[in-house]
């Protein structure tokens, strides 16, 4: 879904995607420069918007969004509670971005390896 700050939006009201060319955009690729919607009855448009901010992490371009940087196309799951505390808006709520991709990151031990030496070898007792 795409979203923006109320602060960003000021009085617009952007329900149409004609409304979003040359806007601030905040995109997850650096040469990413617009996004093709899909809406209503399987209709499609590309927008294109100005790069203002370039982040791969889902994280960073929903802390952009909602410091006014500009329109992001972020998951639902993302900016659910930013949605419902008013921190953020939908635009063009009719219309949505398509799949986005967001690199996740996850932080695991290290394995750390034994060298075989140190193993017990078959037959060998404890």
């Amino acid at each position: 879904m795409l979203v923006a700050s109320p602060s960003y939006l000021g009085d617009r009201d952007l329900d149409c995607p004609g409304q979003l060319d040359g806007l601030d955009g905040i995109f997850s690729r650096q040469d990413e420069r617009a996004w093709t919607l899909s809406g209503p009855d399987g209709a499609v448009r590309t927008v294109a918007l100005v790069p203002r901010y370039v982040s791969n992490e889902g994280a960073a371009i929903l802390s952009a969004a909602v410091a006014g940087f500009g329109i992001g196309a972020l998951p639902t799951f993302m900016c659910e509670k930013d949605l419902q505390s008013g921190r953020l808006v939908r635009v063009a709520p009719a219309w949505t971005a398509g799949a986005r991709h967001h690199d996740d990151h996850a932080i695991t031990a290290r394995y750390v390896a034994v060298p075989a030496k140190t193993l017990p070898s078959p037959g060998r007792g404890r």
